[in-house]
Order: C-alpha cells, then structure tokens, then sequence
C-alpha cells in the first residue's frame, strides 16, 4: 500500500463506507473469489456487476477494491475515458496509489508525448501529419481487432483518406527528425505499443502481488474502452499475469455474443435495489427513527439506494404529503437543508454535467462551499470531477427550471461562456476541437 497521505476524495469514500450497509451476499461472494486458487474451476477472472443508475453500483465496487487490496492486489480503476491512452494512464496513477509502479509504461508514454510535441512544432514536417498521427492514436486504437500488423492497420486508415503516399514520407521523416534509435511505430502505432508495455508491467507485478483492475460507469466507457479489453482478455498485447483480474461495472449486462468467448471465466453478477431490511438499515444508520418517516422514505424511494439516502437526509419528521416520488425527494431536501447558500449551490450545482471549484462557482456563486457540495450523497467524484447521480440531477434540473426560468437560462448561458472560454485557452489545432 503507498503511504501517502489521505485526499478529500479518500475522507468522502470514507464517510460513505461508514454508511455501507447490506450486500452482505456480494461482498461474501467476490471475497471467496479472492481467495480460491487460480487453477480452482471455481475462480473467475471477469466479473460483470450491473444495475439501474443508483443501485450502488460504485459504492458497492469501492467496497470489492478495498476487499482485492486488503487481500494483497494491486488495484487499477478507471470511470471515465476520453481515449484509450488517457485511460490507461488513469488505470497506473491508481495501481501507484495501491503501491505498484508501470514503469514501463510511464517511461514510454513520457517518450511518445515528447515526440509528438516535438513534431507537432516542427514547421518542415510533412502536411498533414499531426492530423495523421492523431488518428493512429485514436480511430486505430478503437478498432476491433483487426488482426493486421501495425503498420498495416496504419497504411489502411491512411488509404481511406486518400493519403498512402505520406507513409513513405512520414516514416522517412520521422528518422530524420527523432534519430534511428526512435522505433516510428510508437507514433504510427501508440495504442499498440503503449498498450504491449501497459501488459509487460502488468506481467511483472504478478511476479509480486495478484493485479486487479475495476471499469465502472461500464455503460458509458465500453464505448472507448470495450473493444481494447476484449483484445487485453484475447492477449493481443501479451500475455497477462495468471491472477489477473478484471471487473466491469454498468448499468446493463455484457452483451452476450461479443463476450461469449469469456463465458467460462466471467461471473454476472445483478444489483437489485434495497431489500426493506437494507433499506431499513440504511435509515436507521442515518439516524431516522420515526417510523412514518421510515414508511414514507420506503415509499417515494422504491428502495433505490441513492433516493433512499437523499430522503433520509432531508428526513425531519413524519409528514409529507402524497406526490411524484422524486420531486418530492428533492423538495423534501432541499427542505432540510437550512442555510440557503447551501440551498441555492445544490440546485445550481446540477446544471453542469461535471463539477470542479471553477465550473460550480460559474453555475451557482463564487463563494459556493464546493466541499459541501461534494458530500452529498449524491455526488460521486470521478476522474474528470464530480457528477451528480443521473435520477437526482434530472429532478433538480426540472424543479430549477419551473421555478425560476429566467435564472435557469441566465446559468446556462454563464456556464456556455465560460467553457468558449476554456476552449479558447486550450488553442487547440482543428482536429482536436469539437
């Protein structure tokens, strides 16, 4: 385990993993999967968890991480991916903070980066190159397995843009500038190859420790991501260390043909919402005693666990009166919170997909408390920043908009600056816009 020191992120998981209740059966399940051997027809090496949006999903896998852990694993997660090499980049910066290095990796990343910006600089590179090589780092990348070699896969997406003569000269080019010691397919061909050194570390830890990487957020990622893990499972880019193991969390089930080929190492596993029991539990850790209270957060919350902690919150009495469940959710929060600076910042804050100090202080105040904000049980932080859960934020966004419309339009017009802003500061070249 590293020994650094703990983040706000580690004292919000902390605070949330005080309130953990139930899934006694999944825990129980996944930590026996730990311990079996791996020659144990038992043991499985894929493991899909599925659910609705706020089932728990990513409470309930922050749980088996610290479960892999506490059972020696090196741990890898990622919930988020723009591209293939940014994830896996993500993916080492967790398996350091869980004590294990990708040296490898690093160092050839700090390489293939370097390269790029002294190429990209370069006013004697050859036309269209920079677009060339954003596109080998990206469209080859997520290709399905396409079973070619590197620079055949590179040759033909430079065919479909009617640009085969550059290869000769962009190859030609690229000894001249970064020296033979340089091997060109790191540009051509950077998923390949960063992707074969990401293996090799991957390889080398299980000499020490078994390795576990955990994809959450699965039903947004997979577009990214799916076909690149496909081909990890496969081999592609080496052979992986034989405790390897790999958990996808998402709101749907694998597909069943293109993840046939793993069926008899995967275990599916499906999250249901609250047993009364567990909902029950939940509440009564919150601190709701009141027995009409508990019946009317049962009620409005059909045992989802992230409404079921949203009401009980806001939970000060028994009373409420009959109305759609979520809007009521959210009146009943808002409600119980009595500082209306806090008030106005949870209901502005919903209004961006993503949140950071900057982009809350743009959608609700500059002096908005963005720590406050990030407790609510129904933000979760992610790589990018924080989100608010899906359920909560659409109700928030329909309650802000019939309340005050000329405020909700004012907001999104603030917000629209300030990211033409960002966009602008970026100066990105043509092809990287969007």
């Amino acid at each position: 385990m590293s020994d650094r020191r703990p983040s706000l992120q580690d004292r919000i998981r902390a605070r949330r993993q005080d309130l953990f209740v139930g899934r006694g059966v999944a825990l129980a399940q996944f930590e026996q999967n730990l311990t079996l051997p791996v020659d144990d027809p038992r043991r499985r090496f894929l493991i899909s968890l599925y659910g609705v949006g706020g089932v728990g999903k990513t409470t309930l896998v922050e749980r088996w991480q610290q479960l892999a852990e506490r059972h020696g694993y090196a741990v890898g997660a990622i919930d988020t991916a723009n591209d293939i090499l940014s994830a896996i980049e993500q993916l080492t910066d967790r398996l350091a903070a869980s004590g294990a290095q990708c040296t490898g990796f690093r160092r050839m990343l700090a390489r293939y980066r370097k390269d790029r910006r002294t190429l990209d600089s370069d006013p004697n590179a050859p036309a269209g190159m920079s677009a060339l090589l954003t596109r080998s780092a990206v469209r080859i990348g997520l290709r399905a397995a396409a079973n070619v070699p590197v620079v055949g896969a590179f040759t033909e997406e430079i065919d479909k843009n009617d640009a085969a003569e550059q290869v000769d000269q962009l190859r030609a080019f690229l000894g001249r500038r970064l020296g033979r010691k340089h091997d060109p397919d790191l540009l051509l061909a950077p998923i390949e190859v960063l992707s074969k050194a990401f293996v090799t570390d991957l390889w080398k830890l299980g000499d020490q420790r078994p390795v576990a990487l955990f994809v959450d957020a699965f039903e947004q990622t997979e577009a990214v991501l799916g076909d690149w893990l496909l081909q990890l499972l496969e081999g592609r880019y080496g052979d992986l260390p034989a405790g390897f193991l790999l958990v996808l969390s998402g709101q749907h089930p694998l597909d069943a043909n293109r993840w046939a080929g793993f069926v008899n190492i995967r275990a599916d596993v499906e999250l249901p919402t609250f047993t009364e029991a567990e909902a029950r539990q939940l509440l009564a850790a919150r601190g709701v005693t009141n027995p009409a209270t508990a019946n009317l957060v049962l009620e409005l919350s059909g045992g989802l666990p992230v409404l079921v902690a949203l009401l009980a919150a806001a939970a000060t009495d028994g009373t409420a009166r009959a109305a759609d469940p979520v809007d009521t959710a959210v009146s009943r929060f808002l409600n119980g919170v009595p500082d209306p600076d806090h008030r106005a910042a949870a209901q502005a804050a919903a209004l961006p997909r993503r949140l950071d100090r900057e982009i809350l202080s743009v959608a609700a105040d500059p002096a908005a408390d963005f720590e406050w904000v990030c407790g609510l049980p129904f933000v979760s932080a992610h790589a990018d920043g924080y989100r608010y859960h899906a359920v909560v934020r659409q109700a928030m966004l329909r309650s802000s908009r019939r309340a005050a419309p000329d405020n909700w339009i004012d907001r999104h017009r603030a917000l629209a600056t300030h990211y033409g802003q960002r966009k602008e500061q970026l100066a990105l070249p043509a092809v990287g816009r969007w």
